[in-house]
């Protein structure tokens, strides 16, 4: 059995290898032992407030310093945005699809995350939607960042 998608959203998909190996898979929607909700194999894990605004902190910090020596180096840049040309929505479409099926059969990876965000962004063509997801890019980004800490302060224990 194998997971049919709409026109050509489907055969673009099917040069991707997580949705070659989901289309073995019972779709949800043929497995009435199936829950409603997509699965999803990423536990959500809360920290103490307090704990993760500093970690949200640091990161922000990082990215501040970044800035100010970007801004010393070239000064402040205007250019193009360069977006919403050609495929890119056709492509933030396959980028969502793809992260989905990795999440339901197995868990997506960061990248698989930043990618949707970024191929998002890249379809916007509308500079108050383009800056939106580039909010959720740089979101995601912090959060990948502060995933890194965790598991290097957790590596610092396991040492210990």
């Amino acid at each position: 059995m194998s997971i049919q998608l709409p026109g050509i959203l489907g055969q673009i998909t099917a040069c991707f290898d997580p949705v070659r190996h989901a289309a073995s898979a019972t779709p949800q929607r043929d497995n009435p032992a199936a829950s409603a909700a997509p699965r999803r194999s990423t536990p959500i894990v809360r920290l103490d407030p307090a704990v993760q605004h500093r970690a949200i902190e640091r990161v922000l910090n990082n990215v501040r310093g970044e800035r100010e020596r970007q801004l010393d180096k070239w000064g402040v840049q205007h250019r193009l945005s360069g977006t919403g040309g050609g495929g890119s929505r056709r492509d933030a479409d396959v980028m969502r699809l793809r992260c989905q099926v990795a999440e339901e059969i197995g868990g997506a990876t960061w990248r698989d995350v930043l990618l949707e965000e970024v191929y998002e962004a890249l379809a916007e063509v509308n500079a108050c939607d383009l800056r939106q997801e580039l909010v959720q890019v740089a979101a995601v980004c912090a959060a990948w960042i502060e995933d890194i800490d965790s598991d290097a302060q957790h590596e610092e224990v396991k040492e210990s």
